[in-house]
């Protein structure tokens, strides 16, 4: 009877165990899959924009935004019916990254996880870092994973103003 007792104990221990890293595993991945999807709209919003037409005006960043405003008639001038301006931009609250082409606009995370999120511009390089929590409220744990994502994105080679 001791013997049943101590298998069935057992038994549910490794059945609570197996779920819990599959919750902290599972969640983790979720978190790296929105930051990969942030940081790929990046990247080719930016680059693709810039390969495809018009030429780079000029390209700011203040730490929590990027600009990149496109002289998309050439004409050497800004203008705002022909010319467009696309931006990122980290919001404290609710947590998230929006983005802007001149159209549209649309909040990038989904679960609004994005704990810090930075933009650097120096040549034609421009660094993006993004960290990402599973509860942006509370402290890191195996039960909220956190991670950070870096990239470089860089540009085409254009002309481009600071």
């Amino acid at each position: 009877m001791v013997l049943l007792t101590v298998v069935i104990l057992a038994v549910g221990r490794i059945d609570y165990f197996s779920r819990f890293q599959l919750i902290s595993s599972d969640r983790r991945v979720r978190l790296q899959n929105e930051v990969t999807y942030i940081l790929e709209h990046m990247t080719k919003s930016l680059v693709g924009t810039a390969d495809t037409g018009g030429a780079i005006g000029n390209i700011s960043t203040d730490g929590n935004s990027i600009n990149l405003a496109i002289d998309s008639d050439k004409d050497g001038r800004w203008s705002n019916t022909s010319d467009r301006n696309i931006w990122y931009r980290y919001n404290v609250t609710p947590f998230n990254i929006m983005y802007n082409n001149g159209i549209t606009s649309e909040n990038l995370a989904t679960r609004g996880v994005i704990l810090n999120n930075t933009y650097s511009y120096t040549d034609n390089y421009i660094n993006v870092s993004i960290t990402a929590r599973w509860d942006p409220g509370k402290d890191r744990s195996p039960e909220n994973p956190e991670i950070t994502m870096n990239t470089t994105i860089i540009m085409p080679s254009v002309s481009a103003q600071r």
